[in-house]
């Protein structure tokens, strides 16, 4: 007895060592070598209210970047959209220009993060729609032909920020440079940047160790993948599993983003009370398998598991939309937080990755020795290009074994970068099909990291298309009987119709019914199909193609009419065709909008809202 107060002592020290430890684990974080933010198209320093970071004015560079533009055009832009909700630092301002620029950063080598920020707004003289451009780095393809107000208005949330971020590793002695090219679709084209971090990171963090193995490459059993220095990647998707999001400032060092997991889950399930969370300093974890500064704390903190009472079979499914013909990287964080599960084989499950077993008898204790050790595993997923998708699912399914202890499943954390084509370097995907209904306001989330993209109904467009197609040859047909008819009695209103075969934008001189419809310009049309991409195709016909597209900001939807050079409905049908629709009015007629009569185009816009 006399032993007990220095075993209570005891007690209460360890418990105390214990928290000290936690917080001396959780207060170191990397210390970034390079940690540089560019706030384009401004002058000084600015800050973002985010975090204390000093954003740095690309009018003023300190020695550490310079930027270098092909033919010195370029402009600082200030946005005409004011939004409360869209941070000023670094989305108010641009540099924005219809030529070529690039950005040059003095880095020393080793791995970094290249995050590019874009708010996809129009600036004074640069129309929101007109922007279309590629992106460089050295060898590496960022974006191709990239659209970002597409992008931004096809994102689930109608988050209006579009935020790319990409793993480049910098050789001794070589620059850091980031090259905009706008797409020299049609003379308004620009390229624009509001913002860009150049920030370091650890050499084992996400590329293979020169002595080390590489990834286990699902569905290939025994032939590990390895990501080299040469390899570019793309951060699609970075998820805290059960938790809440974590801002940037509140991760290791690296200013990384994580999402919660609550959009990507399959809901057949009921995951109400599948969180399970510790005190964020209460228990000390151990990282002796793992960096620190793998993931914050607060990932390997919480998690989606389900406890020793559940009887049901189930499985958990998270869901992720991706490009096809690419190699992924998913990185699965794991720490078991359950003070009840000290040994192997007491909670035991499968994995799944793209339907794929990747794992028959995961054991986070069998992996790491003991709970409370955080660890994460990498595995390798090729998909190759099914038919014309422009998406691929990327599925993660974990499926519970039954042990003694229970039937359950337990996952932290999530990463998914997209690999760069090995010779060709590119990570370019594909624009999103543009919205088929203007898209409505919501309450955006705090994530500017996103890539979901929005699903479309191209069978109800291409019914429309049809629609459209059928009406416009019908009363095509019928006014021409009308038309013979009137020439073999005297004169047609029409015969003195002439239409300038080659017209610019600014001045399309021909006498067709301006005052009766609208006039668009070829940047106008070119805008509103992405440079008539064939996915937005909803008709093909022996004059030409039609497309579904959106004018005025994406406000309203439209189906266009792209006739061919070579097309039998030449420019007086042409003519005749447009004067006729724009007289005509039918609650149950699709409306002619306008036209296009810009250098050998001859394009017809018509309404494609469903008539009443």
């Amino acid at each position: 007895m006399s032993n007990s107060p220095k075993i209570r002592f005891s007690c209460h020290l360890f418990i105390l060592l214990q928290l000290l430890f936690s917080v001396g684990v959780d207060s170191f974080v990397y210390e970034a070598v390079e940690n540089l933010e560019i706030n384009c198209g401004s002058s000084g320093n600015s800050t973002n209210s985010g975090d204390s970071r000093i954003w740095i004015g690309d009018n003023e560079s300190d020695g550490h970047f310079s930027l270098v533009e092909q033919k010195k055009d370029s402009v600082d832009g200030i946005t005409t959209q004011v939004d409360s909700s869209v941070p000023k630092v670094p989305y108010y301002t641009a540099r924005l220009s219809r030529s070529q620029f690039n950005y040059s950063f003095r880095v020393i080598e080793g791995q970094k993060f290249i995050r590019l920020h874009f708010f996809p707004s129009s600036y004074d003289n640069f129309d929101r729609s007109n922007s279309l451009f590629s992106v460089y780095d050295g060898p590496f393809t960022l974006l191709k032909d990239f659209n970002a107000s597409l992008t931004a208005d096809n994102d689930e949330y109608h988050w209006d920020l579009v935020v790319r971020e990409y793993c480049i590793n910098v050789d001794q002695g070589q620059m850091l440079t980031i090259t905009f090219i706008p797409t020299p679709v049609h003379q308004d084209c620009y390229a624009f940047i509001n913002g860009i971090e150049v920030v370091s990171m650890p050499s084992d963090l996400y590329y293979s160790k020169p002595s080390g193995e590489g990834l286990k490459q699902v569905g290939h059993e025994g032939n590990p993948y390895t990501i080299y220095n040469k390899t570019a990647l793309e951060t699609v998707y970075r998820i805290n599993v059960g938790g809440s999001q974590v801002s940037p400032n509140k991760d290791t060092g690296m200013y990384r983003y994580w999402n919660d997991d609550n959009s990507y889950l399959e809901q057949f399930f009921d995951h109400k009370n599948s969180t399970r969370q510790l005190p964020y300093n209460f228990l000390a974890k151990n990282y002796t398998l793992i960096g620190n500064y793998t993931a914050p704390d607060e990932v390997y903190s919480t998690t989606r598991s389900y406890g020793q009472n559940v009887t049901i079979t189930y499985n958990v499914t998270w869901n992720f939309k991706v490009d096809p013909q690419f190699t992924y990287m998913v990185r699965l964080h794991f720490c078991e937080i359950s003070s009840s599960i000290t040994e192997a084989n007491q909670r035991v499950f499968g994995i799944f990755i793209a339907d794929i077993p990747a794992e028959e008898r995961a054991d986070v204790v069998a992996w790491t020795g003991h709970n409370l050790f955080p660890y994460c595993k990498g595995y390798a997923v090729i998909f190759d290009k099914l038919g014309s998708s422009k998406e691929q699912n990327l599925s993660i399914k974990l499926l519970p074994q039954q042990t003694p202890w229970a039937y359950d499943v337990i996952l932290n954390g999530i990463e998914i970068f997209k690999v760069s084509d090995i010779g060709t370097g590119n990570l370019a995907g594909s624009n999103p099909e543009p919205c088929l209904s203007p898209p409505q306001p919501m309450v955006p989330p705090t994530n500017p990291l996103k890539s979901s993209k929005a699903k479309t109904i191209v069978a109800t467009i291409a019914g429309a298309g049809s629609g459209i197609i059928v009406i416009s040859i019908i009363c095509f047909l019928i006014f021409r009987r009308i038309t013979r008819a009137s020439d073999s009695n005297g004169k047609s209103k029409w015969t003195d119709i002439s239409l300038v075969p080659y017209k610019s934008s600014k001045s399309h001189g021909s006498s067709l019914p301006s005052d009766l419809c609208r006039y668009f310009s070829l940047a106008e049309i070119t805008a509103a199909t992405n440079n008539f991409d064939d996915v937005f195709v909803v008709g093909i016909g022996g004059f030409g193609k039609v497309y579904k597209g959106y004018i005025d900001e994406g406000t309203t939807p439209v189906a266009i009419k792209r006739l061919k050079p070579d097309s039998q409905q030449g420019a007086r049908e042409f003519a005749t065709e447009i004067d006729m629709l724009s007289q005509l009015r039918h609650l149950h007629l699709v409306s002619l909008i306008g036209y296009c009569n810009d250098g050998n185009e001859m394009i017809i816009v018509y309404d494609s809202r469903d008539p009443p």
